[in-house]
């Protein structure tokens, strides 16, 4: 959220709590779907796993775990290139040179253990989130001065900000990952993605009604750093320093989460027989597949040349929105193929053993992922292609 916002706010205006409502909603069908597959298997490999389930392993599975893999590469590449943009606000350094070193103190404080991560992720959350409190606060002190029905580029505008600012939900399949580290997952990991979810939501509605009370569109929309702007419009340059310093810890704490729950996916899927066996070792002091860690964060910074936040972050939406359509479609796949297996949590409003959330889901993922440019979706959809021409060989060094 710190690092697309001003994007967002640009195409959808003073509308831009709409497009973050409208979000939440694609996002928690999916979610909902998440939750049940989730607590019937609790596995590190998440979609990979579930895929295999439905389909049977092979092609299917292979091309959803390269697209996550797409997706995690391209969401840390985004947060990094974040991170970059709000420390040149207090340090004027180059942005591409800390990204690049971002990632890679990450990914070394990786391989030291998930214990540590944990307790990191923990402070940083509630750093995260203190930062957005004090945002919505402020709005609400200053409300009357944006108008919240503004649609500058009418509802098309708003759309794409959906679309688009969808990469702010999506961490919540990277938890399906860590379901082999959650005590009772059949019971706990529904109940925690549902209420992170539903808070995150209101949350981030929240934002989007307050941060254009306290700055034009427009200038969210020019800022490398939005909410240190709309923060320093209020308190001066002192707020905005002290609110790029919350966004340093919060996008830090969402790159770490990303980039353990991304090696956790390369390692399932070396694991499973998608990828060659090399990237399968772990660490036996901490527990950690370290070369599926290295390979994460080698990729994440291949993307960095790319063109900057949007676009990486447009990259990681759309691979994103082509994944949960796909589970989307295994959790239909698997009420008929495995109609008795165990289900824990069942995805409300069914008709007989169908799941019309699932439906849903599937119809409004695919149709926000043509709401990116062209070169979005034909850069995107060539790396999907390339996995398809990569499959056999991976297949082989694999054997």
């Amino acid at each position: 959220m710190y690092v697309l916002i001003g994007v967002g706010a640009g195409l959808a205006g003073g509308g831009l709590w709409l497009a973050l409502a409208l979000a939440a909603i694609v996002a928690g069908t999916v979610t909902l779907c998440y939750a049940e597959l989730g607590s019937m298997y609790p596995k590190a490999g998440a979609e990979y796993d579930f895929l295999s389930r439905a389909v049977g392993r092979g092609l299917v599975p292979y091309l959803v775990g390269w697209a996550l893999t797409l997706n995690g590469s391209a969401s840390l590449a985004a947060l990094a290139l974040g991170f970059g943009q709000y420390l040149n606000l207090i340090f004027p350094t180059a942005t591409p040179l800390t990204s690049f070193l971002l990632i890679v103190v990450l990914t070394v404080g990786v391989l030291f253990g998930l214990k540590l991560d944990t307790r990191a992720n923990l402070i940083f959350t509630a750093i995260e989130v203190g930062g957005l409190l004090i945002i919505v606060t402020l709005g609400i002190a200053h409300w009357g001065g944006g108008q919240v029905l503004e649609l500058p580029q009418g509802i098309g505008g708003a759309l794409n900000a959906t679309a688009l600012l969808f990469f702010a939900y999506t961490g919540f399949e990277d938890a399906s990952k860590m379901g082999e580290e959650v005590l009772n997952p059949s019971r706990n990991f529904p109940i925690g993605l549902l209420l992170g979810l539903g808070l995150t939501s209101l949350l981030y509605v929240a934002l989007g009604l307050a941060v254009v009370q306290l700055a034009p569109t427009a200038d969210l929309a020019g800022s490398d750093a939005p909410l240190s702007l709309a923060v320093g419009r209020v308190f001066g340059p002192a707020g905005e320093v002290f609110l790029a310093v919350v966004a340093l810890f919060s996008i830090t704490n969402t790159a770490l989460f990303v980039l353990v729950a991304h090696s956790r996916l390369i390692y399932a899927m070396a694991r499973g027989g998608s990828l060659p066996r090399g990237l399968t070792p772990i660490l036996p002091q901490t527990a950690v597949p370290w070369v599926a860690t290295l390979v994460a964060g080698a990729l994440a910074t291949l993307l960095l040349p790319l063109g900057g936040v949007e676009v990486a972050g447009s990259i990681a939406s759309w691979s994103a929105l082509l994944v949960y359509a796909t589970v989307s479609a295994a959790l239909i796949l698997l009420r008929y193929r495995q109609p008795h297996a165990e289900r824990p949590f069942r995805v409300p409003l069914n008709i007989g053993n169908f799941p019309v959330l699932a439906a849903f889901a599937i119809v409004t993922t695919l149709a926000l992922s043509f709401r990116f440019d062209w070169q979005i979706i034909a850069l995107s959809a060539g790396v999907v292609a390339l996995g398809i021409v990569l499959h056999p060989f991976l297949r082989r060094a694999r054997d």
